[in-house]
């Protein structure tokens, strides 16, 4: 592996995560910091992932180039790579890890591709590697199987058949449960707590539906320091719900939700009711 590099775009936790367990696999890995927040240059520094200078610099020197940010960001990266390339030619493969549609994954790969720029189409399932159990990346696109020669390296590789698309529909298609049913559960209690039956819900699904009631208190407070990312994502698997030729309003309003939960302030770890009781405030 010391051969390899990887040059990431993306320095969040699942970004750095990732990172940080190619370097304990002696794969070099790089990135921009350059107007990164403080946190995320401290979390890069930690990961040992090295400075690169600009994208110009990191597109040369790598291997391989991940994308892993929010989705509404995932284009404005593409065109970025592009206006490189442009300018000075590079062998690296762009793969794209993003919470997108399959639609949104082929635009990219199509204007990539139009380029000569390589491309592999990718889905993250699972968080960051934490030793014990690495995410599940999946691939497609006629260069996936490059990248298997990472696997194990923070990461489950797995090559999909298929082209270009298959990989992101398949993440979309489990994201809209997963995290469509933090949406629908912070829903549904915020609703309750408006009408006054907040307590009396919550009761009733412990009674009934134990297994509802602790992905409440686990799942909804976990997910308000990520809630901002969630909201792009919703709407592209809102996209890749109508490409199925159905409606997709539920994740609309999945984003809706996301929205105001990324707005609220409180500490983490923080208990299900407070978290609850301050998305209902900013609903008035």
């Amino acid at each position: 592996m010391k051969d390899t590099t990887v040059g990431l775009i993306g320095l969040g936790e699942m970004g750095c995560g990732i990172g940080e367990y190619l370097v304990r696999s002696e794969v070099r890995v790089i990135s921009v910091t350059a107007s990164r927040s403080h946190q995320s240059v401290q979390r890069s520094i930690a990961a040992g992932i090295e400075e690169s200078e600009n994208l110009s610099e990191l597109c040369d020197s790598s291997d391989f180039i991940f994308s892993i940010i929010p989705p509404d960001k995932s284009e404005q990266i593409v065109n970025d790579i592009i206006a490189t390339y442009r300018k000075k030619k590079f062998k690296a493969i762009f793969c794209d890890l993003n919470a997108i549609s399959s639609q949104t994954s082929r635009t990219i790969g199509k204007k990539l591709e139009e380029e000569g720029i390589r491309y592999i189409d990718g889905g993250i399932i699972g968080g960051p590697p934490d030793g014990k159990v690495n995410p599940r990346v999946y691939l497609s696109g006629a260069f996936s199987a490059e990248l298997k020669v990472l696997d194990g390296c923070g990461m489950d590789v797995r090559v999909m058949d298929g082209s270009v698309g298959q990989a992101s529909a398949l993440k979309m298609c489990y994201a809209s449960v997963t995290k469509g049913l933090i949406a629908l559960m912070t829903g549904a209690l915020v609703t309750a707590n408006k009408l006054g039956v907040y307590d009396p819900l919550l009761e009733e699904f412990e009674d009934s539906q134990p297994y509802l009631h602790k992905s409440m208190n686990k799942g909804i407070p976990s997910a308000v320091h990520k809630a901002y990312r969630w909201v792009g994502e919703m709407f592209e698997i809102s996209d890749t719900y109508k490409s199925a030729e159905l409606e997709g309003n539920f994740h609309k309003e999945a984003a809706f939700i996301f929205d105001l939960m990324s707005e609220i302030k409180v500490s983490e770890p923080e208990y299900l009711d407070k978290v609850i009781d301050e998305i209902t405030k900013t609903t008035k």
